[in-house]
């Protein structure tokens, strides 16, 4: 793809954004192909009904990775299926002819969607999270989707999460919508370019627009919340912050999750006492390219620290501003004592109060849980930034 890419530069924009188009009409071909040739496909949308299933390659047309079949489908109003393997394609006819290494099929249950009229929706998965087999899937198959046919207790008929739908329709929207938001973006480029007589060195046919244009393309849907939600599990400290004030209480945040050329930063955020801020930072290391939670780990020490908001201010905006009072960082020691004495602020001699809250605390700790998040990232960066960036990547990830 980065070839690709490069020699974008050098031939016509138009030339670029019609192979951008024929991935686009590649990449349906396999997938209508792969529903017929491949039986853990057609299992799958036996199960979820075939219109409630994506379905997605993902590297297709890289010269650098694999392709990776990728399946979701939401149900039960509160349920995410996520399916993935390396397939083998068949580029002459276009035919997927049958899948190389382990398949990774989950489900993951949602308990919560922050929903914003206009703003999207992400979704909160702190509920079940179960392991699903090929062999799995055909039974429920077999079984007309019984899933007590595979011992997994999810319930279908329950009171569906608040906002769930909003969250599907956000989420499937880049899959289903991509090929007329990759068309317009097309259209609307080309036109610039014509309209300044630009030429292909020119600034309008530099790749800008075309950045736009892979992420429909190569949609690497739900790997962000994919890492956040499996990060939290495999991490042992985002557990013990979720163990010490609740897993709804806490927010898992990466930073530079997408950079190649900056270290991410895991960030677990909770407010508690009406007037207290922990924040968790780690450097980690995981897999760019697969999505690959197996190779997520931390790099170095961990930075703990509390803040106390001494005072919060509410504009007529409606804008929350809070005013920072004192500060302690912890050490892996004190932090060990904290965890291991379920949160008893005396044997680490912090003198917190948990019975005097701030007025207007409330109201500032839902602006920011409801700010966009690469704000709340690049906010949260800001403080470990420069430590981080002096960091090197390790030879192996550990947890």
């Amino acid at each position: 793809m980065r070839t690709f890419l490069l020699v974008c530069l050098v031939l016509s924009f138009r030339l670029c954004a019609d192979d951008a188009l024929k991935i686009l009409e590649r990449q349906d071909a396999v997938v209508r192909n792969g529903m017929g040739s491949l039986s853990l496909i057609r299992d799958v949308n036996q199960v979820f009904g075939a219109s409630n299933v994506d379905h997605f390659i993902s590297s297709l047309g890289d010269e650098d990775h694999k392709p990776f079949w990728n399946s979701i489908a939401h149900f039960g109003g509160r349920y995410v299926f996520e399916l993935q393997f390396l397939v083998v394609i068949d580029y002459r006819t276009d035919t997927p002819t049958g899948i190389s290494g382990p398949v990774t099929a989950n489900i993951n249950e949602v308990t919560q969607v922050d929903y914003q009229p206009g703003g999207g929706a992400g979704a909160w998965f702190r509920g079940g999270h179960w392991h699903l087999t090929p062999d799995d899937l055909r039974r429920l198959a077999t079984n007309g989707g019984d899933w007590a046919a595979v011992g997994i207790p999810i319930v279908t008929n329950g009171v569906p999460i608040e906002h769930f739908q909003d969250y599907v329709e956000a989420s499937r929207r880049p899959l289903r919508g991509g090929k007329a938001q990759i068309g317009e973006l097309i259209k609307e480029a080309i036109a610039a370019a014509e309209a300044t007589g630009a030429k292909s060195s020119g600034p309008s046919a530099k790749p800008k627009d075309l950045s736009n244009i892979w992420k429909y393309v190569r949609p690497e849907a739900g790997c962000y919340e994919k890492m956040v939600r499996d990060g939290s599990r495999l991490l042992i400290l985002p557990g013990e912050v979720e163990k010490l004030f609740g897993t709804n209480n806490v927010d898992h945040l990466i930073s530079k999750f997408d950079s190649k050329g900056k270290i991410p930063v895991w960030h677990s955020v909770a407010y508690f006492g009406g007037r207290y801020r922990l924040l968790l930072q780690i450097p980690i290391w995981f897999d760019h390219h697969d999505c690959d939670t197996d190779s997520l780990g931390g790099m170095n020490s961990a930075m703990i620290q509390i803040n106390e908001i001494a005072g919060v201010s509410v504009g007529k905006d409606g804008v929350a501003t809070a005013q920072l009072g004192s500060h302690w960082d912890l050490s892996q020691t004190a932090w060990e004592a904290l965890v291991k004495n379920n949160g008893q602020w005396s044997v680490v001699n912090l003198p917190i109060v948990t019975n005097f809250p701030v007025a207007g605390f409330e109201t500032y700790v839902t602006q920011e849980r409801h700010r966009d998040l690469r704000e709340r990232q690049e906010a949260l960066d800001k403080t470990v930034r420069a430590t981080v960036d002096a960091f090197r990547y390790p030879g192996m990830a550990f947890p």
